[in-house]
């Protein structure tokens, strides 16, 4: 064989060694960034849900001090007709 040929194979393999090793490392460092951006995507989205649920206790609590109000309303609603009753059979008995 000629020794251009030979040249050219050795040089085309290299070539291909260089290749796959380049391709190998870059392959590698665009998982390791993968990993990376993924554990962080995954610490946000727990701090997220650890908010939500805090926001979600709160809002439990506004609406079960909201409730209490909203009875303790009503039982002032309920009586109030019959204090209204109360005061005007006391007018009447003053007027008499």
């Amino acid at each position: 064989m000629p020794d251009t040929i030979i040249v050219a194979l050795i040089s085309a393999a290299v070539t291909i060694v260089s290749v796959i090793a380049t391709y190998k490392q870059n392959s590698n460092k665009i998982t390791k960034e993968f990993e990376r951006a993924n554990a962080e995507w995954q610490r946000q989205a727990r701090e997220t849900d650890h908010k939500l649920e805090l926001k979600l206790v709160e809002m439990g609590t506004r609406l079960d001090s909201l409730a209490a109000e909203v009875r303790r309303h009503n039982g002032f609603a309920e009586r109030l007709p019959a204090v209204e009753q109360k005061v005007m059979d006391l007018a009447e008995q003053v007027n008499k």
